[in-house]
């Protein structure tokens, strides 16, 4: 979506070898205008999980084949997906994709929702993995090797609240720079990585406090 309403355009940029994005070209355009969906990789495929499109929340996944000059392949339309909403959060384990939260048009949900990976990077049947505590979407999601948690969201309100559930299988191990002691109840107590010693002249590879 931009200024101008909700578009079916993709943008694509090369990824240099220090690390920054050279040009923005269109790509493969989506089969349907399209906003507020989700985004996802799987092995060599990605996906755009359901969204708006035509004023209508969608119980459809788009996905496309990612190429080996990483290119994307024409869209396909999947039509699995358990619930039509907009504004959910994905989540990508080693084996399974999960879905939380979203808005039917009417109210946040609080299921979560799971599918398997197949060996091909397509996506297994949805399932009802577990219950959040809320009815909740717009949320912000990042994953470790052992939790998944949900930053702010909207739930009867816009809220700072922190979510924490813990997992097996994660994606993201971050325990050569995280001491353990952070919870949901104390966030400041989280420790970034230090990447002092990667400091060149000019350049900063996180923000210094």
């Amino acid at each position: 979506r931009n200024e101008n309403g909700v578009i079916n355009t993709v943008y694509t940029a090369p990824i240099n070898s220090d690390g920054t994005l050279g040009t923005w070209t269109t790509s493969t355009p989506l089969p349907v205008v399209l906003a507020h969906s989700s985004a996802i990789v799987t092995k060599d495929r990605v996906y755009l999980l359901s969204g708006m499109s035509g004023g209508n929340n969608l119980n459809k996944a788009f996905t496309a084949s990612i190429n080996s000059d990483g290119t994307l392949g024409s869209w396909d339309i999947i039509n699995n997906l358990p619930f039509a909403l907009r504004y959910p959060q994905t989540v990508v384990t080693k084996n399974n994709v999960y879905l939380l939260g979203g808005y039917t048009g009417s109210s946040g949900i609080n299921v979560v929702y799971r599918a398997p990976i197949n060996s091909d990077g397509t996506l297994g049947a949805w399932t009802i993995s577990s219950t959040l505590p809320g009815f909740i979407y717009g949320v912000q999601a990042i994953i470790t090797n052992s939790n998944i948690y949900l930053l702010c969201s909207y739930k009867s309100g816009f809220n700072s609240n922190v979510i924490k559930a813990p997992f097996s299988g994660g994606l993201n191990d971050y325990f050569g720079y995280y001491s353990g002691s952070a919870s949901a109840s104390s966030p400041d107590s989280f420790n970034l990585p230090d990447f002092t010693s990667r400091e060149t002249t000019s350049m900063y590879y996180f923000i210094k406090t």
